[in-house]
């Protein structure tokens, strides 16, 4: 089930980005405030982790509590915060919240 998109932007011409379908992984305190483990959604290839957070919190609100200090990773590779991510289909997008522990 689709639960979120980005918008996609305007091109000259008609033509809009490309989208994908990726699969979200939620863990630990966002996957309890998001209330699911996993999403499937479509977004436009090309999004940064910022935008995508933003997708997020609009479509599961519980979890803006931990938007500022949540960790993303694509395809089990951290992405650094304004970095440009080139999504295909079939990717795996982990949203991971603060560790802690003792």
């Amino acid at each position: 089930m689709d639960l979120l998109g980005l918008c996609l932007p305007y091109q000259p011409g008609g033509m809009t980005e490309r989208e994908v379908s990726v699969t979200l992984l939620f863990f630990a305190g966002a996957r309890d405030l998001a209330g699911v483990e996993r999403a499937t959604v479509t977004l436009t290839a090309s999004t940064t982790p910022e935008q995508l957070l933003a997708e997020v919190v609009r479509s599961f609100g519980e979890i803006t509590n931990l938007r500022d200090s949540l960790i993303i990773s694509l395809n089990q590779e951290y992405c650094e915060p304004g970095q440009g991510l080139e999504l295909s289909n079939g990717d795996e997008i982990a949203i991971i919240p603060p560790i802690s522990g003792g």
